[in-house]
């Protein structure tokens, strides 16, 4: 209980200040009418804008975590790049891509053992975490 306080005093006392800086930032940006609509920059501030309350949202929740990137990297199970994509040929491909990376993040967080495939050699015996990586 003292951790999820003393959270909550820091987000609010040394966070907020930023976040509030960030925020009143990007709103300066689009009062001024730098950029253009089809510019990077105005869609990401755009972006930001419209999502404030989700991304403000360890503010007022401490056990929000302020950044995703682990569950980023968890979901890459296979690891794909921009050209890799190509090689599914089909969007039919990609989405098939997309449900055996399901299922391989699943297999993971349920830490299920590895089934053989036919045709396969099973896993060697003495595999110290008892499991597969799927």
């Amino acid at each position: 209980m003292v951790r999820r306080w003393l959270k909550n005093t820091m987000h609010s006392t040394l966070s907020l200040p930023q976040v509030e800086l960030f925020f009143d930032w990007v709103a300066r940006q689009f009062a001024q009418h730098r950029f253009t609509p089809t510019n990077p920059v105005v869609q990401a501030l755009g972006y930001v804008r419209e999502r404030r309350a989700g991304l403000a949202v360890f503010l007022s929740d401490p056990d929000a975590p302020i950044d995703t990137h682990h569950l980023d990297c968890a979901l890459r199970v296979i690891p794909m790049e921009r050209k890799s994509w190509l090689f599914c040929w089909t969007e039919l491909g990609a989405k098939h891509v997309g449900i055996m990376q399901s299922l391989m993040v699943a297999c993971r967080l349920q830490r299920h053992r590895s089934v053989p495939l036919p045709g396969r050699r099973p896993p060697a015996r003495g595999d110290a975490s008892g499991h597969s990586r799927c």
